[in-house]
């Protein structure tokens, strides 16, 4: 089955009246036992890297208001790396307690997989942002180094 061309990812896709509700559908499906526990066991484990993320969150926000009165260019750095990381946990909690309630609960799997997969997104769309911002600085710092080298204005001995 192959996606629709104006498909957009971001917006949610609505059923036609005429049909019946994805909902409906959603509805009758139900994990097995064996599905369960591998889903219970990321579950656990996501929300164990959760909190361990929320916590280097708290860490960074406490190291963020100190250097804010000592030196605000340090304290806004950590302000720049806590909210991300504060992000990722609550993100990774939220996705392992829909996980969570699709082991515990019946009836609503799909949804409760489809709440998971909302956090989830969110948590990737944010690590690829990041990741595409230090890739651009380390891009633009490699060409400033080898411009500035070329210019002179940096002189480096090799030995």
């Amino acid at each position: 089955m192959s996606q629709p061309t104006d498909f957009d990812p971001q917006e949610p896709i609505q059923p036609h009246p005429e049909e019946e509700s994805f909902s409906d559908q959603a509805a009758q499906y139900e994990f097995n036992a064996h599905q369960n526990s591998i889903i219970r066991a990321m579950a656990v484990k996501m929300k164990y890297v959760g909190f361990i993320y929320v916590f280097a969150g708290g860490l960074m926000a406490l190291v963020s208001v100190v250097a804010m009165f000592l030196k605000p260019w340090f304290g806004l750095f950590y302000l720049c790396v806590f909210t991300p990381q504060l992000l990722i946990g609550i993100w990774n909690i939220r996705a392992a307690n829909s996980f969570g309630f699709v082991v515990t609960t019946a009836g609503n799997d799909i949804q409760h997989l489809m709440n998971a997969m909302v956090s989830l997104r969110k948590l990737y769309t944010l690590n690829f942002w990041v990741m595409s911002l230090a890739l651009t600085l380390v891009v633009v710092g490699i060409a400033a180094g080898i411009f500035f080298w070329s210019s002179g204005s940096i002189h480096i001995s090799i030995k």
